[in-house]
C-alpha cells in the first residue's frame, strides 16, 4: 500500500490546523483516513502502513517549529 503525495500533504495541513488548537491532531489524523475511506482506511489498522512513522514524523515537526517559534520567549 502507497502513502502518495496527495496524502502525505492533506494529513500535514490536518495536523497543522489541529495541533495548535484544543481539538485532538492525534485523533484528527486516525479519523480522517476512516471518514474518507477507500484505500485510507487501512492505513490505521495495517501492520505494513507508513502512517503511523508519518503521524509520528508530523508530531515531532510539530514540537520543532513550535520550539522554533516560541525559542525566545521559552530560553
Amino acid at each position: 500500500m502507497e502513502f502518495t503525495y496527495f496524502q502525505a500533504i492533506l494529513t500535514g495541513l490536518i495536523q497543522g490546523i489541529t495541533e495548535l488548537f484544543p481539538i485532538s491532531s492525534l485523533g484528527h489524523a486516525v479519523l480522517i483516513p476512516a471518514w474518507i475511506g477507500g484505500s485510507w482506511s487501512n492505513f490505521t489498522t495495517d501492520s505494513n502502513s507508513p502512517y503511523l512513522a508519518v503521524t509520528v514524523a508530523l508530531h515531532a515537526a510539530s514540537a520543532i517549529a513550535l520550539f522554533l517559534v516560541f525559542r525566545k520567549r521559552w530560553l
